[in-house]
């Protein structure tokens, strides 16, 4: 009877290990997961803020572009209205009134 008893206490013990262990792998396992999530939620956060600072730089760059574009265009009338009051100042003809002519 003690034999038996014994066999007992020992297969409860080593079922109670068993649980145990079974235990802390699906903790670990579960930890693993976590872990994986994160870097991946990490990795879509860098992503997508990488694209959103992309945009922004686009959306910079053009706003720039219109605006040394009107700058270039309000330049280049000013050279024009200069080339036109030095011509009628000096009185100098111009090349398409020679042509015409």
């Amino acid at each position: 009877m003690n034999n038996v008893m014994l066999m007992q206490e020992k297969g409860r013990d080593e079922e109670k290990r068993n649980l145990s262990e079974n235990i802390c792998e699906q903790r670990n396992a579960n930890e693993e997961k976590g872990r994986d999530e994160v870097k991946r939620n990490l990795s879509e956060n860098i992503c997508e803020q990488r694209n959103a600072n992309e945009e922004k730089g686009r959306d910079e760059v053009k706003q720039e572009c219109k605006i040394l574009n009107v700058l270039f265009s309000i330049e280049r009338k000013m050279l024009n209205f200069m080339v036109i009051y030095l011509k009628r100042k000096r009185n100098i003809p111009s090349p398409a009134k020679d042509i015409c002519d």
